[in-house]
């Protein structure tokens, strides 16, 4: 009986990150076995994939063309990027880090969207790469559990951006 306990506790903290997928050259991540890709005519891609009450989003926005901005301005763009996306769905930021990497100016954050129906929590990475803007997103129901918390890290642990 103790080692069928263990087996389903095992089963429920098992990361289900799977697929390896290149987002756009030189840019992987880990995502659910099952994921939706909307590739749209206008150089956006979209990730979406969900686990239990978790949610995984990934774009890409291509030909940005703000490789001559220079790395402080996109440093700076960068806090209004992470606004604007929290602000609509009338989140809070809890927590926001910018990194220049090389050539690479990467954005890392957690929020929190209270509403009188649900409240969710999340964490989320914008990268300028070259003329590219890619976000990455994790979402799940609040209060965060465990399973939630290992999903999150494992998603962001998962991103690997060459230079």
């Amino acid at each position: 009986m103790f080692c069928l306990v263990s087996l389903v506790f095992v089963g429920c903290n098992q990361v289900v990150l799977t697929k390896k997928e290149q987002i756009i050259a030189g840019v992987t991540v880990l995502l659910p076995e099952k994921f939706e890709k909307l590739d749209n005519n206008d150089g956006q891609i979209l990730y979406n994939s969900n686990v239990g009450t978790s949610s995984f989003r990934v774009f890409v926005i291509n030909n940005m063309q703000v490789d001559t901005l220079g790395l402080d301005k996109i440093k700076e763009g960068m806090e209004r990027n992470v606004t604007r996306f929290v602000e609509p769905m009338k989140g809070k930021i809890l927590h926001r880090r910018d990194t220049v990497i090389g050539k690479i100016v990467q954005s890392d954050f957690e929020f929190e969207i209270i509403t009188a129906e649900a409240s969710k929590c999340g964490a989320g990475r914008f990268v300028v790469q070259g003329n590219n803007f890619i976000g990455f997103i994790f979402e799940t129901k609040s209060p965060e559990t465990s399973t939630g918390k290992n999903l999150r890290e494992s998603f962001f642990e998962s991103v690997h951006i060459g230079q």
